[in-house]
């Protein structure tokens, strides 16, 4: 069985051979009638030249169709690998939009600040101070160098499980102490207290009896 190639070069040529004896007789045509021209002698030779190009023509076509079919045969299947599609521009919609791109942002919580309810007892000094959401934090420096972070927020007392229960005045409050830190925990009116130090809770305790 004979290749394409052998099959498109055989059809080439008796295309060419045809065409070529066409032109051959219109050429030979023209040789019988030399008044009507100037010049034969031109004449043939552009003969001669469209009589070459034409032989390539068929070549030139059948290469342009094989590298058309060798592009699509190399291209198909990493077209199928990567997913390429090519949508249909007649019938092709914008994506759509994602819902969650269009709900609108929540606002934030605005929490009050909790001002201390009464100043500070002597050698205790506010240094600084921040909102952590619902809770004000006040750093306050002690003479000591005990400094305390006092924390107030509104609420219900926590769990005091495994804090040892003191009265002072006629509050009680609940506290710990531990080789690392000292805590008092209680509750004036609807806000919640706080405190903690690096060494002695007496030192929470002395700045507790000017809130109680």
């Amino acid at each position: 069985m004979r290749s394409n190639d052998e099959l498109f070069r055989e059809i080439a040529e008796k295309y060419a051979q045809q065409y070529g004896q066409l032109l051959h007789d219109e050429l030979h045509e023209l040789e019988r009638q030399p008044g009507e021209l100037p010049s034969t002698d031109g004449m043939a030779r552009r003969v001669r030249r469209k009589i070459a190009a034409e032989k390539r023509k068929p070549y030139l076509r059948i290469a342009t169709v094989c590298a058309a079919c060798f592009a699509v045969v190399l291209l198909l299947p990493l077209a199928l690998r990567t997913g390429v599609s090519f949508p249909d521009s007649a019938t092709s919609t914008p994506p759509a939009h994602s819902d969650a791109a269009e709900l609108p942002a929540q606002p934030q919580q605005d929490f009050a600040v909790i001002p201390l309810t009464a100043p500070l007892p002597s050698g205790f000094n506010e240094t600084g101070f921040e909102q952590d959401n619902g809770k004000s934090v006040y750093y306050i420096e002690n003479v000591y160098r005990d400094n305390v972070v006092l924390t107030l927020e509104k609420g219900a007392l926590p769990d005091t499980g495994g804090l040892t229960a003191i009265t002072l005045g006629d509050t009680v409050i609940y506290g710990t102490q531990t080789g690392s830190y000292s805590l008092l925990t209680f509750q004036s009116g609807e806000v919640v207290y706080e405190l903690t130090c690096r060494y002695d809770i007496n030192t929470l305790l002395k700045l507790s009896e000017a809130f109680l």
